[in-house]
């Protein structure tokens, strides 16, 4: 169930965006396509609860919200996810980069 949710929610993508039906211009069905596929990962890291490493409860939601505008048509509701996702999933980022384990 918890990683279904996301496949649960695809179908939605489809009737939201004509891109994934491929219709429409070569950038419009290429733009769907990655931002319905970072949708979906940004909701089962949010379902399951760990990226890097676990999530805390404000990023799980940030994930969420993230995915779910990801999934949105056109191009200012996958920025805006791509945003949430991005604050979600950048301290743990920085945390590995640094060398140190993210909390």
């Amino acid at each position: 169930m918890r990683l279904g949710i996301a496949a649960f929610l695809i179908p939605f993508a489809f009737v939201l965006n004509e891109g994934l039906l491929m219709r429409g211009s070569v950038a419009a069905v290429s733009l769907a396509v990655v931002t319905a596929v970072l949708g979906a990962t940004a909701l089962a890291t949010a379902i399951r609860g760990y990226a890097i490493s676990r999530l805390g409860s404000l990023q799980r939601a940030l994930a969420f919200a993230g995915g779910l505008l990801l999934i949105g048509p056109g191009l200012h509701y996958p920025l805006a996810g791509l945003g949430l996702f991005g604050i979600a999933i950048l301290p743990q980022v920085v945390m590995t980069v640094r060398g140190r384990k993210a909390v």
